[in-house]
């Protein structure tokens, strides 16, 4: 499932929310589990979240399989093959009905998404230290077809201080997409979402760049234990050839992600992270001539995992700062965006899961009515809530999902509706095969 990509203006080209209640890519594909001849669950918990071997496949970009192999030897040709006897080939169908607590002027309630999404995905090895995970997408709400999220990955292995050192390259259009953790913007809770539903507008702009930027970065996890990556992001504007007169949010120059994480597995079999990660840009908001926009985005973030037999507890957690110096949009206006994020899963065996997330987004004072296209004043970018989920999973590949998300603050209201009239009840079922 797609993220919600940028909208429009300054900080209204930022995500509804896109880090707290848009989708997430759905990464627990079938092909996966046909070139490696395991179980769904060797590499998830309950999908798409990982578990610790499929970090690690995912690390190893990909490539580890036990099917067959179309092979011949270097010695017997200009140069060796090796290719599984079956394409990593998998597809994804899902489908919605929302109800709002109030509906919205002039639309109908209790809409029914069929297909909320589909999906075609290339997901496995291309070769013995080449991997990918492409995703191509048709959305409802959009009525289009287009590329989605994509990780193509180089990793190999080697020692370093007498110490395992897996090291990699990452190609992607999505930033954290390639990031193994379930706390990151692109594969944080919650991982589906209506595709109708009212979200706000206020989040950091740093999840709001999917599939709208290209990176490639260098990547290496030493000792099991520190993983450090630093990847560079251009523009790559679906639709148009090159940035032009016509694009918004263009980054000038190139924009740096960085992430430092340290993990440890405990003799007991709990798991801890604790990382830091961030993204520096320059986004001309019309066009592709200066003055640009400024963001700054600095998070700190954690998962912990706790086995209890079959069973197991989940936590995620992330407190991103955003530094806006907006020379371009509100010259002189440099205000600073907060997100808190936390999370937590109980998890039943593999048949299900019920999760509870909340998060809040502060903003300094200041009118953002012009810069957020807001019809009404706004003086704070402020929105804050809940969300509780029940999952069932009758099959490995079968996900049947009830989702309900409750608003204490909304912060782009019309005149006349309150933050919970749109508490969104969200019933899903998620196929992947």
């Amino acid at each position: 499932m797609r993220k919600e990509k940028k909208g429009r203006g300054l900080v209204g080209g930022l995500l509804a929310i896109a880090a707290v209640l848009a989708t997430a890519q759905v990464q627990a594909v079938p092909s996966f589990a046909r070139q490696t001849g395991m179980p769904c669950t060797a590499c998830h918990t309950v999908f798409p979240e990982l578990t610790s071997f499929g970090r690690s496949f995912k690390l190893n970009g990909y490539t580890m399989t036990g099917t067959a192999q179309v092979s011949q030897d270097a010695d017997k040709a200009a140069s060796g093959v090796s290719v599984d006897a079956s394409p990593p080939l998998s597809a994804m169908l899902q489908v919605g009905i929302t109800h709002l607590s109030k509906a919205e002027d002039s639309t109908q309630n209790n809409d029914v998404q069929f297909p909320q999404q589909f999906s075609l995905f290339y997901a496995g090895k291309i070769s013995d230290h080449l991997g990918a995970f492409v995703q191509i997408t048709y959305d409802q709400a959009g009525g289009a077809v287009a590329l989605d999220n994509t990780d193509v990955r180089y990793a190999n292995s080697t020692t370093m201080a007498g110490k395992a050192l897996t090291y990699g390259l990452t190609l992607n259009n999505n930033p954290t997409v390639q990031d193994l953790w379930h706390s990151s913007p692109a594969w944080g809770f919650p991982y589906l979402a209506s595709g109708s539903a009212p979200t706000p507008t206020a989040s950091p702009f740093m999840g709001g760049l999917g599939q709208d930027v290209t990176g490639l970065g260098a990547y290496g996890l030493w000792n099991e234990m520190i993983y450090a990556e630093l990847s560079l992001y251009r523009s790559s504007h679906q639709g148009q050839a090159k940035p032009d007169a016509a694009s918004s949010n263009t980054i000038t120059g190139s924009a740096p992600y960085w992430r430092l994480a340290w993990q440890h597995a405990a003799e007991n079999g709990d798991y801890m992270m604790v990382g830091l990660n961030g993204m520096s840009m320059s986004l001309i908001p019309a066009g592709i001539t200066p003055p640009a926009d400024k963001y700054s985005d600095k998070v700190l973030d954690a998962q912990y995992e706790h086995h209890m037999n079959d069973n197991m507890l989940v936590m995620h957690a992330s407190v991103t700062s955003e530094k806006q110096t907006l020379d371009a949009s509100m010259p002189g206006f440099s205000p600073t965006l907060r997100t808190v994020k936390l999370d937590g899963s109980y998890h039943c065996g593999s048949k299900a899961t019920t999760t509870l997330g909340v998060w809040k987004t502060t903003g300094d004072e200041g009118d953002y009515s012009a810069t957020y296209g807001y019809a009404n004043p706004v003086s704070k970018p402020d929105n804050s809530g809940w969300i509780g989920e029940v999952s069932y999973l009758p099959w490995q590949n079968t996900r049947l999902s009830l989702q309900y998300t409750a608003y204490r603050k909304f912060d782009n209201l019309p005149v006349g509706r309150s933050a919970s009239d749109n508490n969104t009840t969200f019933l899903q079922g998620w196929v992947v095969w």
